[in-house]
């Protein structure tokens, strides 16, 4: 057995499949096989099954996985070591919901690529509630994400909040109304709306049931399956919708209000495989993403899954 065996082995899990490690890993599909074979001849266990195109790992592959990720990132950790820091180099495999996704993350890895020029980034932006999920997979070293896991398989703190607020376009009905709306305004403004059961509009509907408004009461004018079509329509001064002050603050032309009595904030997490052996160029990303105190909102607490 050797750490080459065991590389493949990985990748045969992380990418589901002989063919597809294969490409991956610059390999050729016997190859892979021959090196799976011998691995569980070896060890006299069968660590893998087939199921349909997908390989999954069998009881004792799921052993044999958990030391091999442990031994893969001792052996980059003991190898970075002798190296000097600023050699920092590989692929960081980070998945992001929206929010932190566009208007946190990008910022983050530029400064991070300034001082690490050498390490590059697989950065995808998927749905809150799969985040953790792919995490858990290994198909990603970090996930950022609005959901709050009880799960003693990865780690996470709060490293941003956002602020659930109403952005329209400066003209009126606009500019005639208050800053801070009562239920009466919400019932009466033009608004554009996310249909998709996305965290942002699972408050917003929150937002209107907590003011004893009913959906239908609502003067929808735009109705949109994704959310930048949403936020492309306030843009163009199609109306009102609720939205992530960070996209407000990225466009200062636009009108921002707060609704009466009511103070929604969203924490975001940084979600990582709880191994005590990260490589060093994750553990250094780490360190540029500094944990903040969540903060809950009146109205829902965090978005949780077990």
């Amino acid at each position: 057995m050797n750490i080459r065996q065991m590389e493949i082995f990985v990748n045969v899990v992380k990418y589901k499949n002989f063919s597809n490690a294969a490409k991956k890993m610059y390999l050729s599909q016997p190859a892979i096989s021959s090196s799976i074979d011998l691995l569980e001849k070896e060890l006299g266990k069968k660590l893998l099954i087939q199921q349909g195109r997908t390989m999954k790992l069998t009881t004792s592959g799921e052993v044999f996985y958990d030391g091999a990720l442990s031994i893969l990132g001792l052996t980059e950790q003991t190898v970075q070591k002798v190296k000097d820091c600023t050699s920092l180099s590989g692929t960081i495999r980070i998945a992001s919901s929206y929010i932190p996704g566009a208007f946190y993350i990008p910022e983050i890895i530029g400064k991070f690529r300034g001082l690490y020029p050498n390490v590059i980034f697989d950065f995808s932006i998927i749905s809150s509630k799969d985040v953790v999920k792919e995490v858990l997979n290994s198909q990603f070293d970090l996930g950022i994400t609005g959901t709050l896991v009880n799960n003693k398989q990865v780690n996470q703190y709060c490293v941003l909040r956002d602020k659930i607020c109403i952005a329209a376009p400066p003209i009126k009905p606009f500019l005639d109304l208050p800053k801070v709306l009562n239920a009466e305004h919400l019932r009466s403004i033009p608004l554009v709306v996310n249909a998709l059961n996305t965290p942002t509009q699972t408050l917003a509907e929150m937002i209107f049931l907590e003011k004893g408004i009913d959906l239908s009461e609502l003067n929808v004018v735009c109705e949109t399956n994704d959310s930048k079509v949403a936020a492309e329509a306030v843009l163009f001064n199609t109306g009102a919708t609720v939205a992530s002050s960070f996209f407000i603050e990225r466009y200062p032309s636009l009108l921002l209000f707060e609704i009466e009595g009511i103070d929604i904030c969203r924490n975001f997490y940084a979600t990582y495989p709880n191994n005590n052996v990260l490589t060093p160029r994750l553990l250094e990303f780490l360190n540029h993403l500094p944990p903040i105190e969540p903060k809950s909102s009146n109205i829902m607490g965090e978005l949780k899954m077990i």
